[in-house]
């Protein structure tokens, strides 16, 4: 701090920082040392890091009026790296910015990227020459821009839900006309820069980079799920877990194999795959079809909604901005989760659905008689190993990539190797390639194309609703909408941190219940709470746990449960399969989904106490 005193003298901006600023940065640091020294004389401070992470109160306090984060959203350490020479070009010019704004009567227009951007309580000591008192342009055209979001959110409801349009089209629709209204009302209000620059290309770009990020994730996940339905290797875990459970306990064994088979087959199809199995067994048992449908039902639906390689949380984990190597924390995170929805949902089985009848089909087949269509079932290790093994390779990955000291937990070539098998990309094609073993000896064109055609055609549709929500994303990125929440939520307000995972589980209720597929409305949310995540206090990390992020997909994931009903294709698979009616299904399928997301997102908020 030497000789800083007599520098302020004729300074008109003081640039300090370090590697991440917090709450801490007030406690003595070089950070609350320079901002108080520039308070003194009345020269505004930036501070630059490589993260920044509020409240910061009491820096505002010391002096400081702002913060620039070089990061531009969540990455990685190496992504940085690989990234320093523009995003430093991209600092240096929002530092430039700053002191034009600061000599000119005209406010300047703040850029999404900054994490903070506001003069600590009571403003400079000394007001800068020029600087004008008038509103920020943010203060008038903040609540158009919510206006126009929210008018957006209403369109893809709207569109998907009432006029039956495929959720693909609606987004792209809803992200023009957002994209249009946030151009006009920039140029309404005089901005200098456009809000949205150039329209198409930000749609394209943010299509193209999400699907770069996960799309073959998606890709090989769906394939698996495939292979093991039409192979018959869900059944053989079926059989695995009913020999577990046992038939004295017929409900807790149609859940959990339900939980087990939809971590990799989507939960429809999972339900077609095993209802003969729940058929048979209510048969012998003498168990209520009713209890036993409702139980299966809600057991897949637990793990498809919150455990990756199932696409849709694989989709809203790349959204909200967590790379490839953190996807082993979405599939750590959303196991007991997951579990704690099976339970609520068995539970309400049990307690609530004995009570209703159901008209089973006159011609039943047993599950013995299923399983005879499968010229051979694979044996249990067999049928396990597309699902275990790449977990497993991914969650070794994320060990031996965790810092120690200077390097990682396992360092030199034998550490790389462990990184690039737990790739998820890496991880699921090795999972695909032991799918791929369970096929019959005799491979025909039936066999080698049309099964592997089908899981192409069941990740497209995932694919292109997963694109359009990353073009969604990335038109509300080019606008500075974020910075407007920032002003409306402050530091220390109480949308923030635990109470944002409620407003996330809000919204994503509220897209499922309208429109119907739990995994538009997981792709959906997330697409919105990624340029929001750091204002909602979501965007915070627990060593190498992106903690915010990873719970913002849970909570997404609890609001996508609720509710299924009448335009859930879902809820016509349970009804169909297991003879029940419409009105008995509201009862049994609707409620135990509505009581299964409001259990759920009261776990992810405690979780959200404690962790974040």
């Amino acid at each position: 701090m030497v000789g800083l005193p007599a520098a302020l003298d004729t300074a008109d901006l003081v640039i300090t920082g370090e590697g991440r600023l917090d709450g801490q940065s007030a406690a003595g640091k070089v950070v609350s040392v320079v901002a108080e020294l520039a308070r003194g004389g009345g020269v505004p401070v930036a501070a630059l890091a490589g993260s920044v992470a509020g409240p910061l109160d009491d820096l505002h306090a010391l002096g400081l009026t702002a913060a620039f984060s070089l990061a531009d959203g969540p990455r990685t350490l190496d992504e940085l790296i690989g990234s320093a020479a523009p995003l430093l070009a991209d600092l240096a010019e929002q530092v430039v910015r700053l002191r034009t704004s600061l000599t000119r009567p005209a406010p300047f227009r703040p850029v999404p990227r900054t994490t903070v951007r506001a003069a600590p309580p009571g403003g400079p000591a000394r007001p800068p020459p020029g600087k004008s008192t008038s509103r920020s342009p943010m203060t008038t055209t903040g609540p158009f821009l919510m206006l126009a979001l929210a008018a957006s959110i209403g369109l893809i409801i709207l569109l998907s839900g009432r006029f039956k349009l495929h959720p693909f089209l609606a987004i792209v629709l809803a992200t023009f006309a957002f994209g249009l209204a946030a151009m006009g009302i920039g140029a309404a209000a005089g901005s200098d820069e456009p809000y949205v620059a150039d329209l198409g290309g930000t749609i394209a770009e943010g299509f193209g980079s999400i699907l770069a990020s996960i799309g073959l994730v998606i890709i090989f996940g769906t394939i698996i799920g495939k292979v093991l339905e039409r192979t018959g290797a869900a059944v053989t875990l079926a059989d695995a877990v009913l020999k577990v459970v046992g038939k004295r306990h017929p409900a807790i064994a149609m859940s959990l194999i339900g939980w087990v088979v939809s971590i990799p087959v989507f939960c429809d199809s999972g339900y077609v795959v095993l209802s003969p199995l729940q058929r048979s067994i209510a048969r012998k048992t003498g168990k209520n079809p009713v209890v036993l449908g409702t139980a299966l039902a809600t057991g897949l639906y637990a793990s498809h909604t919150f455990v990756p390689p199932t696409p849709g949380p694989i989709a809203a984990a790349g959204n909200v901005g967590i790379g490839s190597d953190g996807l082993i924390w979405v599939i750590l995170f959303g196991i007991p989760v997951s579990l704690v929805a099976t339970i609520a949902g068995l539970a309400w089985a049990l307690r609530r659905t004995a009570h209703l009848e159901t008209a089973l089909p006159q011609a039943e087949q047993t599950f013995e008689e299923y399983k005879a269509q499968f010229d051979r079932i694979p044996g249990l290790g067999r049928a396990v190993a597309p699902i275990v093994v790449p977990i497993l390779l991914m969650a070794i990955g994320s060990v031996a990539s965790f810092p120690s000291g200077d390097g990682t937990l396992v360092g030199g070539a034998a550490g790389d190797v462990l990184a690039d098998l737990g790739a998820p990309v890496n991880a699921l094609l090795i999972g695909v390639l032991l799918a791929l073993a369970l096929l019959p000896t005799r491979r025909d064109a039936e066999v080698l194309t049309t099964w592997v055609g089908e899981g192409l055609a069941d990740s497209a549709v995932i694919l292109v609703i997963t694109g359009a929500g990353g073009a969604f994303g990335a038109v509300i990125k080019s606008t500075p909408i974020a910075d407007y929440i920032k002003t409306l939520i402050g530091d220390g307000s109480a949308i923030a941190g635990p109470v944002a995972l409620l407003v996330l589980f809000a919204l994503a209720a509220l897209l499922k219940t309208a429109q119907g597929s739990s995994t538009a409305a997981l792709i959906i949310t997330s697409t919105l709470a990624q340029p929001l995540l750091p204002a909602l206090g979501l965007d915070g990390t627990m060593g190498a746990v992106p903690i915010g992020q990873v719970l913002a997909v849970m909570a997404i994931g609890a609001g996508a449960m609720v509710v299924s009903h009448v335009n859930d294709s879902y809820f016509w698979v349970v009804t169909q399969f297991s003879g029940m009616n419409v009105s008995t299904a509201y009862r049994a399928q609707t409620a135990a989904t509505l009581v299964q997301g409001v259990t759920s997102i009261v776990f992810v908020l405690v979780l959200g106490v404690i962790l974040l």
